[in-house]
């Protein structure tokens, strides 16, 4: 049986809300989220971009429609998170829109030509935000229902929606050739390293920490701290690798690599790692993650050990990383030759 759906909207039974309403309220840091290169090249795809479709709904036309007849109705629709939507539009690419949604309801409004969102919403709203609402783009348009079975196909929708993985994204932005992804990818292949759910192998080793990778990358250390990692790890056994590349040895080393990068012997770093297995380094810098805003005071100490001289200064450690620029730093190194077996 239908669910009966009389939930009122500030006061109006089964009210519309229009999209105009949405932005009603004076947005200070919006134009901060837009990329003005990125704003056009999104627009030369409007209009020529294939929507992606579903195989349930191919049966369902698609049509071109205006985004100002295409309406939210709040009597089942969940209210708009602004968060979500400033997320969406701060990395809005036209061609990862995906399929949107929408339910003829133009014989409730006296046959004028009227559609009712039921999945996109906050994508379409992020259209309607850099493109405007005199825009047409194509959606998959459901041919009229009562708001009962509305109600339960939005349901249906977003309670069984299965979010993107961090390798489905990654995975998506190399087709789209991004040269960020591209580059990581190129790195790993180039030390032999595995992406989990991105490269076909899942023998070690293997990256799983897409945040930090990302990170390393930005910050020009990526390629010297995988290949620290590989070397501290390339004869211990398989209990140790377990967790080599985990985000937490990740984040400290590099962290460590980008505080130190003048100062660091990379190889001897190597060997110090590799001195302790990856779980307890973890275990160490969990120890005393309260005090170590870094957490890298566990490797300088280990590094120093028995180090006469060039030793890492103690006073770096407490360094916010955050303030320290990557100056001449090489964010993609030329491939290199694999690890020998």
């Amino acid at each position: 049986m239908a669910k009966s759906y009389t939930r009122n909207s500030r006061g109006k039974k089964n009210s519309q809300v229009n999209w105009a309403g949405i932005w009603s309220k004076n947005i200070k840091s919006k134009d901060k989220l837009f990329n003005s290169e990125k704003l056009e090249e999104n627009k030369k795809l409007l209009n020529v971009q294939s929507m992606l479709n579903g195989e349930v709904l191919r049966q369902y036309p698609q049509k071109q429609i205006s985004l100002s007849s295409i309406v939210w109705n709040p009597t089942y629709n969940r209210e708009m998170n602004m968060g979500h939507l400033y997320k969406i539009m701060s990395h809005f690419d036209l061609r990862a829109l995906g399929e949107i949604l929408v339910c003829d309801v133009s014989k409730e409004h006296g046959g004028k030509t009227w559609y009712e969102i039921i999945d996109g919403n906050h994508r379409l709203n992020c259209c309607k935000t850099l493109f405007g609402l005199d825009i047409q783009i194509q959606v998959t348009v459901l041919p009229y229902m009562p708001i009962e079975e509305r109600a339960e196909l939005y349901e249906m929708y977003n309670d069984n929606r299965k979010s993107l993985t961090q390798a489905d994204l990654f995975r998506a932005r190399e087709v789209q050739k991004d040269e960020d992804a591209l580059n990581i990818r190129s790195i790993c292949k180039s030390l032999g390293i595995n992406i989990t759910g991105v490269t076909e192998s899942s023998a070690y080793p293997v990256i799983k920490a897409f945040g930090e990778m990302y990170r390393g990358y930005n910050t020009g250390v990526l390629t010297v701290v995988l290949r620290v990692i590989r070397n501290a790890y390339s004869e211990a056994s398989t209990v140790n690798r377990e967790t080599a590349f985990s985000r937490t040895m990740l984040r400290s080393i590099i962290n460590l690599i980008h505080l130190y990068w003048d100062d660091i012997d990379f190889e001897r770093l190597s060997v110090k790692v590799g001195e302790l297995s990856s779980r307890e380094w973890e275990n160490r810098i969990f120890a005393v993650k309260q005090s170590d805003i870094n957490g890298i005071i566990p490797l300088v100490e280990h590094y120093n050990k028995n180090l006469r001289s060039k030793k890492l200064d103690l006073v770096k450690q407490y360094i916010p990383v955050k303030n320290v620029q990557a100056i001449g730093r090489v964010k993609h190194l030329p491939e290199i030759s694999a690890p020998k077996k």
